[in-house]
């Protein structure tokens, strides 16, 4: 008998302490009412954001008023940049070319 009856003390210890632990944790209802203020929440501020076309605004306002080259930009400049080398090259050649020739003949 005198084991029964500290296996029951035992078991209303062990009931008060989950009791008491559960306290402190939140409940069903608590965790669904705080998951569905994120919900709301989250999408209360995808709602500000802005959309696809806004977006590519933006950017192309950034670039023109900061002065960033596009790719065709750069693109033209390098192409010039590799003509006016031809041409100083070949302007050079030419020099060369006539400076042996004066002095060989």
């Amino acid at each position: 008998m005198d084991e029964i009856l500290r296996r029951i003390e035992t078991l209303e210890r062990d009931q008060a302490e989950l009791k008491s632990d559960l306290k402190e944790k939140p409940s069903k209802s608590d965790l669904q009412n705080s998951t569905l203020e994120l919900k709301l929440f989250i999408q209360e501020n995808i709602n500000k954001l802005p959309n696809e076309d806004r977006m590519k605004t933006l950017i192309n306002e950034q670039l023109n008023s900061n002065k960033i080259a596009s790719e065709t930009f750069v693109e033209s400049k390098v192409n010039k940049a590799k003509l006016t080398i031809i041409i100083w090259a070949v302007g050079i050649g030419v020099t060369v070319a006539g400076v042996l020739i004066r002095y060989l003949a």
